[in-house]
């Protein structure tokens, strides 16, 4: 994520509570609060300041107070939202004349663009994206011997990346929910669907995803594959967690694509959260 520093207090009252909901989270997963800040896009003293209040409060003190006025509003209406996640999960951004195989923020912005006339703050649009189901995480498990030796095994696939000139992804795949936000109070409102998603997150933290209705065949693994080679110009190298099981239907393809993508199983959930 680049360097984007916002001022919370220009915001609207759900993208305000978005983001405190969000420093909260990051907090109570461990990360440091200068971490938290890079990741958002905000200022450390907008971090320190929601974690004393949440510390004396609790939820109560980081929820959004009544006010004044306000000239304009969002930039993007719930309706609006809701129109740009259908289309998402009923397309790919081939069909749609966007670049890429696969989703990303860059695209989905484009679609935002393109559709809505609209030009969403990249904090903004890092808030829709995980309302609307489309972002992921890795949490830091603690320091365990375990965890030591995932450490050093993660040492050895990167020196293997390096000779090799290859990028790292972490793979899986997902359900995806209906998530969106009440019009009143701003609290998430959560609906199952028959979406899944099987997603990519490059070392640096980029997203690339693609959806689909209802069982991720081995044809589908190999669709996300073919996809993701795709769309990155340097060999592959994908560390998926070991609940990604591919079929064996998909191991021929590996073996013919050999010179393009690898594929590691490893629980991902030793590694740092990423918000995208």
């Amino acid at each position: 994520m680049g360097e984007i520093k916002i001022n919370a207090k220009k915001l609207s009252p759900g993208e305000q509570y978005r983001i405190r909901k969000e420093v909260i989270q990051l907090l109570e997963d461990g990360i440091k609060p200068e971490a938290v800040a890079e990741t958002l896009g905000v200022s450390r003293s907008h971090v320190y300041t929601m974690k004393k209040v949440h510390a004396e409060k609790g939820n109560a003190g980081i929820e959004q107070k009544p006010r004044g006025r306000r000239v304009g509003g969002r930039k993007i209406t719930l309706e609006q939202e809701r129109k740009i996640q259908r289309i998402v999960w009923d397309n790919s951004p081939v069909q749609l004349n966007l670049s890429g195989q696969m989703w990303s923020r860059e695209n989905i912005d484009d679609l935002i663009r393109r559709d809505l006339d609209i030009s969403l703050p990249s904090s903004t649009l890092g808030y829709c994206l995980s309302a609307w189901g489309f972002s992921v995480s890795r949490r830091k498990q603690a320091h365990t011997q375990e965890a030591d030796e995932a450490k050093n095994w993660m040492n050895g696939i990167t020196e293997q990346a390096r000779a090799e000139k290859a990028e790292m992804f972490f793979g899986n795949e997902t359900d995806v929910l209906a998530r969106g936000y009440d019009s009143i109070r701003q609290f998430p409102v959560f609906k199952e669907t028959d979406i899944k998603m099987l997603f990519s997150v490059s070392n640096r933290g980029k997203l690339r995803f693609i959806l689909y209705r209802g069982f991720i065949s081995a044809d589908r693994h190999i669709d996300f594959m073919q996809r993701l080679i795709s769309d990155v110009k340097k060999k592959v190298f994908l560390i998926l967690d070991p609940r990604v099981q591919h079929p064996e239907e998909v191991k021929p393809w590996l073996a013919e694509h050999s010179d393009r993508i690898r594929v590691f199983y490893f629980d991902t959930s030793s590694f740092v959260r990423i918000i995208t």
